[in-house]
């Protein structure tokens, strides 16, 4: 049970990095900036940027403030999460999964 909670953990991180970072991508254009530009502000490669955009890296709750700083906006506007459909669809499924699993397991010791 406890790989299946770390899954379902890891689920939630990567949909909550994959919305963050759409509004990190939104309001940097609505900001009329582009991602070198950005880049430069923070002393990273352009490529990082579109990683965090993407939802492939973390933000920290350093580089959100910063993120809102630069684009004007509240840091809540950059990690709302408002739309959790998708996410507890999400939980729902893993969970399924995992007492599936955890009766399929029970059946085989017996």
């Amino acid at each position: 049970m406890r790989d299946i909670t770390k899954n379902v953990i890891n689920n939630v991180g990567n949909y909550a990095n994959a919305m963050i970072g759409r509004n990190i991508k939104l309001y940097r254009q609505l900001s009329n900036l582009k991602q070198d530009q950005v880049a430069k502000f923070f002393s990273v490669t352009k490529a990082a940027i579109s990683a965090i955009e993407r939802g492939v890296n973390n933000v920290t709750i350093q580089q959100a403030i910063l993120f809102a700083v630069l684009y004007n906006c509240k840091v809540g506007d950059l990690i709302n999460t408002e739309n959790l459909d998708g996410l507890k669809m999400m939980l729902e499924k893993d969970l399924k999964a995992a007492r599936n699993q955890q009766d399929n397991n029970k059946t085989t010791e017996n």
